[in-house]
């Protein structure tokens, strides 16, 4: 998925570049033409092409996505993470897809990078689940399949959670045989 790539495209991006102030600019801007892509996408799809071309272009000049887009932070990363979980809400919003337990653990795989970027995730996450419930409910599905979709977008919000705790628990142990006494500190 693209928030998967984004996040490895960080460390990736120093292990190449080194480690330069410029290096994780990098991914912030990749993220902001991800940005500017799905804007176009979104907006294609209810204004039309050059109403998408509009909004696209004014998301690329707007101040937040000049100013963010040059730098090494997170913030154009939790943005296109948030576009992209609208996007998918989208594709099944008018009725016309059926929404499906595969749609709900898409939703949520892409949800749980999104959490692990930013923190602030939280709200468009649980936005997302509220919306999802609505549009469950909004089609008269029977409970039994509705309560699968929205378990199956928890299994994927918490499945990046996991990865990346059994990630962490693993550079520690291996990080504990070679030097006994140390620790691996984190922002947590």
């Amino acid at each position: 998925s693209a928030m998967l790539a984004l996040i490895v495209a960080f460390p990736l991006s120093m292990l190449v570049f080194g480690d330069t102030e410029w290096a994780p600019a990098l991914v912030s801007v990749a993220a902001s033409l991800l940005c500017v892509w799905l804007v176009w996408l979104i907006g294609r799809r209810y204004v039309g092409p050059a109403g998408a071309l509009v909004a696209a272009g004014a998301f690329a000049l707007s101040p937040y996505a000049v100013f963010y887009g040059r730098v090494g932070l997170a913030e154009v990363d939790l943005a296109a993470a948030v576009l992209l979980m609208v996007l998918l809400l989208l594709a099944h919003a008018d009725g016309g897809r059926p929404l499906s337990a595969r749609a709900g653990l898409l939703l949520g795989l892409v949800a749980g990078p999104a959490f692990l970027i930013n923190i602030r995730a939280l709200v468009p996450i649980g936005l997302a689940g509220l919306w999802l419930a609505v549009m469950l409910w909004r089609r008269r599905r029977p409970w039994g399949p509705s309560i699968g979709v929205l378990a199956l977008f928890g299994v994927g919000v918490m499945v990046p959670l996991l990865v990346t705790e059994a990630a962490y628990q693993a550079m520690r142990s291996a990080m504990h045989s070679v030097r006994p006494g140390s620790d691996l500190l984190t922002y947590f």
